[in-house]
């Protein structure tokens, strides 16, 4: 009936919506721990900023490089990296945390990206972490397990992908995928173009009561149908 169909469209834009809020709070999550990266990398100045958490997914940084800003990078540091990528950014704008940050992308098609974030403190040292991607990308994996999540630059160079885990009985997201996307601002905290996190779902499985919610309106419009003619 036309109450039942409109009933299980309206379900289906609640869960939409839902699923939308949902991966603006996974990309906020992936902001705040890029911000705690920086705020680690300002307060360490030696090799303490890398923390020895026994849980990898706790370690902000894979490796920390600390240099004046002027001096010449050594060979094989990440100085000598981060001067080797060119800078994809828009015009530095003031950060509101008062210490500028940048972020690069190290991507040569064969290995995957690499994300370099560089701070320069008061001193005019310059701090160079490559963050983690356990790390980094957390939010991703402890997020939904039937959804695919992928995160690219302003490039379009995929930085992360998470694929949806299939369980029996379940469908990985296809053609009649649920597509929502959230975009990352780095502009201002870290000169860097936007990310864009994308996020691949299965359609909406509206239950109640274990049933499909449109088996139950059919139910509800078949009972009071047969009410009617029985009157």
């Amino acid at each position: 009936s036309v109450a039942t169909t409109a009933a299980g469209r309206v379900a289906e834009r609640l869960a939409e919506s839902d699923r939308a809020n949902g991966t603006r709070q996974v990309s906020r999550q992936i902001l705040d721990r890029l911000i705690v990266g920086k705020t680690l990398l300002l307060a360490s100045g030696t090799d303490a900023g890398r923390t020895q958490a026994t849980d990898t997914t706790m370690r902000p940084f894979l490796a920390v490089d600390h240099a004046p800003a002027a001096a010449m990078p050594a060979a094989g540091s990440l100085a000598l990296l981060w001067h080797s990528v060119a800078a994809r950014a828009p015009a530095k704008q003031p950060s509101p945390s008062g210490e500028p940050a940048e972020i690069r992308v190290v991507a040569d098609g064969a290995h995957a990206p690499r994300i370099l974030l560089a701070v320069v403190d008061g001193q005019a040292r310059q701090h160079i972490a490559e963050l983690n991607p356990a790390f980094l990308w957390a939010p991703t994996r402890d997020a939904d397990e039937d959804s695919e999540w992928r995160v690219s630059d302003a490039q379009g160079r995929m930085l992360s992908i998470r694929r949806a885990d299939a369980r029996p009985g379940e469908h990985r997201p296809g053609n009649d995928a649920l597509h929502t996307s959230a975009r990352l601002f780095l502009g201002v905290e870290f000169a860097a173009a936007d990310w864009i996190v994308e996020r691949r779902s299965p359609p909406p499985d509206v239950r109640w009561a274990g049933m499909p919610l449109t088996t139950w309106l059919a139910l509800v419009a078949a009972a009071t149908t047969l009410l009617v003619v029985l009157l």
